[in-house]
């Protein structure tokens, strides 16, 4: 299977992230546990929910021993050592591909939102590369397309490495295959829709205004 599926340590980072209260944490990880079959590696999180909550609660713990304490820690300290499942970019983009991570699952928990805008050459900056290359945007978007990602231009359309060094900004949103797959196990998704047409079609309505 091509798609990225979700490890106990990708939850455990999005919660250090996100800064959840235990009741918060609790209520986030039954809502990965329904979605498990479109997101969770079986492998890894186990085939029993008490079994994934204590993975996740263990990489919890391994998380703040490697320095990764909350949303202002750096995200080179994530990644296990001891892991040896290829990631999905190269070792010195894995800033960028725990912010993906962290995107996606944003995405499929807070269904209301449809995408995120995001400005690429000050996100490069956020993420402390010293610039924006062309390697490292071929990379972004497999990576985006395996963690089950649409990344749109203003116009909707697929954005590609060139659209994106021309345009700067762009939207990210899941994939039209996600979105059906998670409206299938959340009923709260079924209204996204093709969140990149609707997203373009609003776009030529205001400039027509």
């Amino acid at each position: 299977m091509n798609q990225y599926l979700f490890s106990p340590l990708d939850v455990a980072a999005y919660i250090k992230w996100s800064q959840l209260s235990g009741r918060e944490e609790a209520r986030l990880l039954r809502q990965l546990w329904a979605l498990a079959p479109l997101c969770l590696d079986p492998a890894a999180c186990g085939k029993r929910f008490a079994t994934f909550e204590r993975r996740v609660f263990q990489q919890l713990y391994f998380l703040y021993t490697r320095g990764y304490v909350d949303e202002s820690s750096d995200p080179a300290a994530i990644p296990d050592p001891k892991d040896r499942r290829p990631g999905l970019m190269a070792g010195r983009h894995v800033n960028m591909e725990t912010w993906l991570k962290r995107i996606t699952m944003h995405l499929l928990l807070e269904t209301q939102l449809p995408y995120i805008r995001i400005h690429f050459p000050e996100l490069t900056r956020q993420l402390k590369f010293r610039r924006l290359t062309k390697i490292l945007l071929r990379q972004t978007l497999s990576a985006a397309r395996r963690l089950g990602l649409f990344v749109a231009q203003a116009d909707g359309r697929q954005a590609d490495v060139d659209a994106i060094l021309a345009e700067g900004t762009v939207r990210i949103g899941l994939s039209a295959a996600t979105t059906k797959q998670l409206a299938e196990l959340s009923p709260d998704a079924a209204w996204l829709g093709d969140w990149a047409a609707i997203a373009a079609a609003a776009n030529r309505n205001t400039d027509e205004t």
